[in-house]
């Protein structure tokens, strides 16, 4: 993909040759046992260089235990303080969270919370014990919106964006020590190599590391992915928030959950069930009308958000929506045009970069209050309640937009009432976020021709998945003869990993005399199971594989039916409308429910097998599950009699988990990113460029 640009117009060969080239490399690392992969896969040695150093960081720091930490009483007092402010109790995750992350005196912590789960306040809990204790705690995120929300929500004085916070360390400006703890928000979104650098400082200084986040939502924008597998490496460090109590209604929470959790058609049914599917037939209609719904909700709520994935469609909204907003008579006095851009008092805003000095924080919103078109100047009410000068290179268009409509990766961690989603892709965790930001009802706007086509428009987007891996954790680098294993000259991450697999080679070889290990089939299946649950769902709906058979339109047909059976029955009992209405709404729910009663008998004749049919499947699997189960218990119990073959699987686990602490290899990957453990003083930051293993 980056080549193929700078060779068009020339032979074919040309970029055969390049890639060959490419791939010929010694630091293009070869893996193997990659899922879905239809062609031998590739990644930097750098890249596992680094995941490898993350990998090791993290695991010494699960180890150390005199990381600042509080007494349990403290952490009560700071609990019962924020509960007399909030007029209400936490809720057990945050009690949980809040005491293990201020008492275990690990320096590093990991808080997995699902959006929408009160992080902020746990956040908040955590900072007022370690502060009344006498530590300093710092804040972080690589979102600047997301830093800005640590210091006004959770007491956060000192927060700032990543970029800023390693900025500091690197140059003197900021020091940490053994009082520091340091708190990043939105952990996912962290790309790897900024990462290493803060652990790295943590490391050096002492400190204690509290990373918050969730590898279900949005990601790093550069290579990433080391939340989910720090998380499956250290299960110990980990806290989880896994109530949602953002969302009003107790059914769009648990909808969120299978959402969130991959049953994705669950969540979908819930959304068509409660009309928060908009469906329209051309994408121009479709923004129209979602800016008009956003529109009429300004009657209602104080904060409505309108959401989209491609910047094209977020210009588009904003352009609509301001035009609404100056309809409403909310704009008022001059103007200043700036780059095909107009702002005037009372345009809602949002801050694209950084700028005024550290005033300003990207994703950072407010609204104009006076311009200056003579000065092209600005001054505007920023959330949180400053006064903000914009001077004039601040008003650019890639400083300064429109916050009418925002991109879904900008409202990451924000919190609204209601929220409309205008659907043009980017996959399951974007969707997700898009649909956990209102507290009250969340929509989703779909081009299509009619709800059936949007609800399979929808399963298809948000059923894929596009949050990133680790490689090391994506596929076996390959193996090559012992030599080059051996062999100095070659790079340090390609001797390692080949000797990874050499190690692993040999396990495979002692587990061969141990009874067969089910647990591989015991996972197979589980996910048969749910395949087949989710196959009789989609049954029921008429979607899916069912969509386009007799008996996915006997389905979808008596759901409708029945829809529209109750909706006239609900109709024709509405007090405030006239007998008439009345009277026509319960002929129409008379014959609605005739249609649904033959549509039922339909569904019976049609769909009813195929039901029987799948439920003797599920029943037989839920058997095999109990056998699996079994026979795991009884291969435990012979590795347990037979103590030596434990020993000799245990010892080949220990010699692959001291590879990567090993110390020939830990000073490669050291010097790799600028660091030299050799050398006494604080370890220096990495070189911007990345990791360069110098062969």
């Amino acid at each position: 993909m980056a080549l193929g640009p700078g060779l068009f117009g020339r032979h074919p060969d040309e970029l055969t040759r390049a890639v060959d080239a490419v791939l010929a490399s010694p630091d293009a690392i070869p893996l193997l046992g990659v899922a879905a992969a239809r062609e031998r896969a590739y990644a930097p040695a750098c890249v596992l260089a680094l995941e490898a150093a993350i990998a090791a960081t993290v695991a010494v720091l699960a180890s150390r235990v005199t990381a600042p930490a509080v007494t349990s009483a403290a952490v009560e007092l700071a609990i019962a303080a924020k509960e007399r402010s909030l007029g209400r109790r936490l809720i057990a995750g945050q009690t949980a969270a809040v005491t293990g992350i201020a008492t275990s005196g690990l320096a590093v912590e990991i808080v997995l919370g699902v959006a929408g789960a009160g992080k902020t306040t746990a956040l908040d809990v955590a900072r007022a014990a370690f502060e009344d204790a006498g530590y300093s705690v710092l804040g972080t995120s690589t979102s600047g919106q997301a830093a800005r929300t640590l210091g006004r929500e959770a007491g956060i004085g000192e927060s700032r964006t990543m970029a800023s916070l390693l900025w500091r360390l690197e140059h003197g400006r900021l020091r940490l020590d053994r009082r520091t703890v340091v708190i990043l928000d939105e952990a996912g979104m962290a790309d790897d190599p900024s990462l290493l650098r803060l652990l790295a400082a943590v490391d050096t200084a002492g400190a204690k590391l509290v990373m918050v986040g969730d590898h279900r939502q949005l990601g790093a924008v550069g290579p990433g992915g080391a939340l989910e597998a720090l998380i499956a490496r250290q299960p110990d460090a980990v806290h989880q928030l896994v109530e949602n109590v953002r969302q009003l209604d107790p059914d769009e929470r648990t909808a969120l959950g299978e959402f969130r959790a991959g049953d994705v058609g669950r969540a979908i049914e819930f959304y068509r069930d409660r009309g928060r599917i908009r469906v329209v037939d051309t994408r121009a209609d479709a923004l129209e009308a979602m800016v008009d719904a956003w529109s009429a909700d300004l009657e209602q709520v104080s904060d409505t958000a309108m959401l989209a994935w491609r910047r094209s469609n977020v210009a588009e909204l904003n352009r609509l929506g301001r035009e609404r907003w100056a309809a409403l008579g909310r704009l008022w006095g001059p103007e200043l045009a700036v780059d095909g851009r107009r702002y005037a008092a009372g345009d809602r805003i949002v801050t694209l970069a950084p700028g005024a000095n550290g005033e300003l924080v990207t994703s950072e919103r407010g609204m104009v209050q006076a311009v200056d078109a003579a000065r092209g100047t600005l001054v505007a009410v920023m959330e949180d309640g400053r006064l903000q000068r914009f001077a004039a290179e601040e008003t650019a268009a890639d400083r300064l937009a429109h916050g009418y409509a925002v991109t879904v990766h900008r409202s990451q961690g924000a919190t609204v009432d209601r929220a409309h989603r205008f659907a043009d892709g980017g996959g399951r965790e974007l969707g997700y976020v898009g649909m956990s930001r209102a507290r009250d009802t969340s929509h989703v706007w779909v081009v299509a021709d009619d709800i059936d086509q949007a609800v399979e428009d929808l399963g298809r987007d948000w059923k894929a998945e596009r949050r990133q891996r680790w490689a090391i954790d994506s596929g076996t680098p390959a193996t090559s003869p012992r030599d080059v294993e051996l062999d100095e000259r070659a790079p340090i991450a390609m001797r390692a990993a080949l000797t990874r697999g050499r190690l692993q080679a040999e396990r495979a070889a002692v587990a061969a005399a141990v009874p067969a290990d089910p647990a591989p089939d015991l996972g197979s299946i589980q996910f048969e199971r749910q395949r087949l649950r989710q196959q009789r769902l989609d049954l029921e709906c008429g979607q899916g594989s069912w969509a386009l058979t007799p008996a996915g339109d006997a389905a979808r047909t008596l759901r409708q039916t029945e829809g529209k059976s109750r909706e006239a029955a609900s109709f024709a009992r509405m007090p405030d409308m006239g007998w008439l209405v009345r009277r026509a709404w319960r002929a129409d729910a008379k014959d609605w429910g005739l249609r649904a009663r033959e549509a039922r008998i339909r569904f019976d004749e049609i769909v009813g097998p195929e039901l029987d049919r799948l439920d003797v499947g599920i029943g037989r699997l839920d058997d095999r599950l109990d056998e699996l189960r079994n026979d795991l218990e009884r291969h435990r119990d012979w590795l347990t009699q037979h103590p030596e073959v434990a020993m000799r699987l245990a010892a080949l686990d220990a010699r692959l988990r001291l590879l990567d602490h090993d110390r020939s290899v830990q000073r490669g990957v050291d010097r790799a990113v600028g660091i030299d453990l050799d050398q006494p003083g604080p370890r220096p930051r990495l070189p911007d460029r990345g990791i360069d293993l110098g062969f």
